[in-house]
């Protein structure tokens, strides 16, 4: 770890103190001064980054470098401008851990992410074996914590209770803007906007997985047109299931359902094939040159 990274690390550990000072404090307006103030900073930043990945993308390799950058990668995931989503950013700390897993005859496997929550199973001498735990407490929570701290919990197949993450543990995230938020207001907005990186990138046909806020999205382009919808499937009330199924004509693609296999029509407004009275989910999507933007519930 080089000197940046450390220095980088004992910054984030003050800033979190400092939170946690300002959350206890009972001058009245205290928090709501500080809360607002950090927020304006953030959003500043905010906006500094967005600038700068915009010219990152005329350099193909920039936007990864970045990311895998110990100080940047985390300052993009909490802005959310990370080039690889949650689900992305899951099978990257797998698959770094899995070398070390495969020095002890064991590996791991990735059985579901949805709404935050990764599921994993252990096999080889890693399952049942009583160093099983020590494995993952060692190996596999913190390579999943460094990629993606805004995990929510982790499930691990024939363990219990490996690990049970705190939603509301701020020391998880690089800065805790669940604590700030928590300093300048008790309830999420109804609705947020975010913006989604590699979009107007995809090709007709293609589509872009991303999860925002433990919402499970699929954006699909067909022709010149993009769509946005929510990646649940009403029919078996199952998330992260639904695939594009293509043919020569665009504009006749379907959304399936991988565990159903029922059908939606992305073009209208996400009605089943064969039951009208079953639709997806459509979000609100902008374009903004090389920039998109979608608008998802926010829990209250």
């Amino acid at each position: 770890m080089d000197a940046m990274t450390t220095q980088f690390e004992a910054l984030v550990e003050a800033v979190d103190q400092r939170l946690e000072s300002i959350e206890k404090t009972s001058v009245p307006g205290f928090r709501q001064q500080v809360g607002e103030l950090v927020n304006d900073l953030l959003e500043m930043y905010r906006m500094g980054f967005e600038q700068v990945m915009y010219y990152a993308r005329s350099y193909p390799d920039l936007p990864q470098k970045f990311a895998d950058d110990p100080v940047l990668g985390p300052l993009l995931m909490i802005h959310n401008m990370h080039p690889l989503s949650f689900e992305e950013r899951v099978h990257k700390a797998l698959d770094n851990v899995r070398p070390y897993l495969k020095t002890h005859d064991g590996n791991v496997r990735l059985l579901s992410v949805e709404q935050g929550i990764v599921k994993l199973a252990l096999e080889g001498h890693c399952h049942g074996c009583p160093s099983s735990r020590v494995t993952i407490k060692t190996a596999i929570e913190q390579e999943l914590m460094r990629w993606a701290p805004d995990m929510l919990d982790l499930i691990v197949e024939g363990e219990d209770n490996v690990l049970s993450i705190d939603p509301d543990d701020a020391r998880r995230v690089v800065i805790p803007l669940s604590a700030v938020q928590g300093v300048t207001t008790e309830n999420k907005r109804p609705k947020g906007w975010f913006q989604l990186d590699n979009i107007t990138s995809l090709l007709p046909g293609q589509t872009h997985k991303s999860q925002l806020e433990d919402h499970p999205l699929i954006i699909a382009r067909l022709g010149d047109e993009f769509f946005a919808y929510h990646d649940f499937c009403p029919q078996c009330h199952r998330l992260n299931v639904l695939v594009l199924i293509t043919n020569d004509d665009l504009s006749a693609s379907i959304l399936e359902c991988q565990s159903c296999q029922t059908q939606y029509e992305p073009k209208k407004a996400g009605r089943a094939v064969s039951q009208a009275s079953l639709h997806l989910e459509p979000l609100p999507l902008l374009l903004e040159g090389h920039t998109a933007r979608i608008a998802i519930p926010v829990a209250e």
